[in-house]
């Protein structure tokens, strides 16, 4: 399947900084392992217990590789839309190898295999065109079990300018207070940003669009500066 337009830049902007994404990364997003390892936590499952996890964005394989340790009955399919991040994630889960399956293609355009037990996205359904998310929602209902979850972990648009701005001069300062070069965080955004930037969707219409697929338990359980983490979960019944 061709990839769309905003599938293709994002697969040109990873693939360019791949080399220097974990670094960039820890630069720009002093909550980042805080938030994957809150993504786990909510997952509603015994670690010895067998399960099939379906992980959207994989990356350079970070929040594979916590999954793969924290759950180490369980299996994980990936997708990413770029083959360079990927390479590094083979490498970073090479100890893993017949416990993950990790495909290359835009999984806003179209998902198979299943059934899940929960799937998990960090910072990558942004990427998805607007007009997809709500087909892309009812998708993942479609290949979760009964009582499967689904835990997003994304950058939510406040949707007021003014907040907007008081979220990004917080982060700032936080950044300062961590220690975090703020011209570096600057920079690996402005990187970001020349390729689209993602789109801007409150958290609240994600909340809507996943109670419109038909998830119950719907929340944002956690929020910082305008990130945050919405959950829901496939009716057991």
């Amino acid at each position: 399947m061709a990839l769309s337009l905003a599938a293709r830049r994002a697969r040109q902007h990873f693939d360019e900084r791949a080399p220097l994404y974990d670094r960039e990364l820890g630069r720009r997003e002093p909550s980042y392992r805080r938030v994957l390892q809150a993504m786990l936590w909510l997952l509603d499952m015994p670690a010895d217990r067998p399960a099939h996890i379906l992980e959207l964005g994989v990356g350079t394989g970070n929040q594979t590789r916590l999954l793969l340790r924290q759950f180490p009955a369980c299996r994980v399919t990936g997708y990413d839309v770029s083959p360079a991040m990927l390479a590094r994630a083979r490498r970073k889960l090479a100890p893993f190898r017949g416990r993950v399956k990790l495909v290359v293609g835009d999984f806003g355009a179209g998902l198979a295999g299943g059934p899940y037990d929960a799937v998990l996205s960090a910072n990558a359904i942004h990427h998805v065109p607007r007009p997809r998310l709500g087909a892309l929602f009812q998708r993942l209902f479609e290949l979760l079990r009964p009582g499967g979850q689904v835990v997003i972990a994304e950058p939510f648009w406040p949707g007021d300018e003014a907040l907007g701005d008081l979220y990004w001069k917080a982060r700032r300062r936080a950044l300062a207070a961590a220690g975090i070069e703020v011209r570096d965080h600057d920079r690996a955004l402005a990187r970001q940003s020349s390729h689209g930037g993602g789109h801007q969707v409150t958290v609240e219409e994600y909340l809507r669009r996943l109670r419109r697929a038909g998830f119950a338990e719907v929340d944002c359980p956690w929020r910082e500066l305008g990130r945050g983490i919405v959950h829901g979960r496939r009716p057991r019944s």
